[in-house]
């Protein structure tokens, strides 16, 4: 009897002594934060933002797949009968309806896509006040956000959805809109009709927002958003809001046309008179040859050609010219010469 009168003590005076810890074994996991621990400080957002940028360049978006696959899809290129990337290729270069569902390159842009959708949709539902001093910039970066989250559905509605014509109203299937943040979220299909309007509401909050000059192309402007709306609206056919939007963006003074051989190389230095907005990738987070030169130059995979009947177009003194390298083991179909367009480590 004494023993257990013993060990009832024992064990209550280990209660006493750590059932106060007890509470903080819910502790926040050492690789990762959660949204309401992160987001306390104005360069939280700052950090952020940058994240946000860093995707749109991720190699399932803008750094490799949104434009390769409007090229392989369209007439100006041709896929090589040897290339090695069967997964881009096969049933989008030919339209074979070889196309697997839930792999390969439909499903990476669909990801890369709605991820920046969630990381925009972690800052703008972060619920942060800032203190006065620091609300324009607070603002400024939540347009960005704002703006991310609309180019991506953007994106996402113009690969995985009829154009918005397609029906009358624009009622056929569109792609799920997405607001929240909620891993247990499985969203149905929203109509075209409805996923323009969620884009189009995002730009003009985020234009309202956006206040603060940006120096360089490299993150999001005002004039980016209005840019970006000009070509919602054209690819809604609302050509009037089309043109008023576009002329906001030259009306601002900030932009000139590239002109001679700062043409040629415009893509390769970034930063031009002409850039609104780019996507930058910089020597330490370059693709290599996974990024979008490596898919056509002969120093990465150099998989995807410059069709004959795009260059029989081109007159032998446009300086365009310069975009593309002669390649004499080249015949048939293809034009004998390589797209020289984009950088890759090599450069070459």
């Amino acid at each position: 009897m004494t023993c257990f009168k013993i060990l009832r003590v024992g064990l209550l005076v280990l209660l006493v002594l750590f059932g106060s810890d007890c509470v903080d074994l819910a502790l926040e996991p050492t690789d990762s934060v959660s949204n309401d621990t992160y987001f306390r400080r104005i360069g939280d957002f700052r950090t952020a933002s940058i994240g946000l940028h860093d995707q749109i360049q991720s190699a399932g978006w803008y750094g490799r797949l949104l434009p390769l696959l409007a090229d392989i899809m369209g007439d100006d290129v041709k896929q090589t009968g040897w290339s090695s990337h069967v997964l881009l290729g096969v049933g989008l270069a030919d339209f074979s309806g070889h196309v697997s569902t839930g792999g390969g390159a439909e499903a990476e842009l669909w990801s890369a896509a709605y991820e920046g959708i969630n990381r925009a949709n972690m800052m703008i539902n972060a619920g942060f006040e800032p203190l006065p001093g620091v609300q324009p910039e607070f603002n400024q970066l939540l347009g960005e956000a704002y703006a991310v989250r609309a180019l991506a559905h953007f994106d996402l509605v113009k690969m995985y959805a009829q154009h918005y014509t397609f029906t009358v109203d624009a009622s056929h299937p569109g792609v799920p809109i997405v607001l929240e943040s909620d891993v247990r979220n499985r969203p149905a299909r929203n109509p075209v009709a409805e996923v323009y309007d969620q884009i189009i509401s995002d730009l003009v909050t985020a234009m309202g927002l956006m206040t603060l000059a940006r120096p360089d192309p490299f993150l999001i402007s005002r004039e980016a958003v209005q840019a970006l709306l000009s070509r919602v609206y054209l690819y809604k056919e609302d050509f009037t809001n089309a043109v008023a939007m576009a002329d906001m963006v030259i009306n601002s003074g900030r932009y000139s046309l590239v002109q001679g051989e700062a043409l040629v190389t415009m893509f390769q230095t970034g930063g031009t008179a002409e850039a609104i907005f780019e996507v930058q990738n910089t020597p330490s987070d370059h693709l290599g040859s996974n990024s979008l030169g490596g898919m056509y130059r002969a120093a990465g995979y150099g998989d995807y050609l410059p069709a004959r009947d795009l260059l029989n177009l081109m007159d032998p003194a446009d300086i365009r010219w310069g975009w593309f390298r002669e390649d004499p083991l080249l015949f048939g179909i293809y034009a004998g010469h390589r797209v020289d367009k984009w950088p890759t480590p090599q450069n070459t």
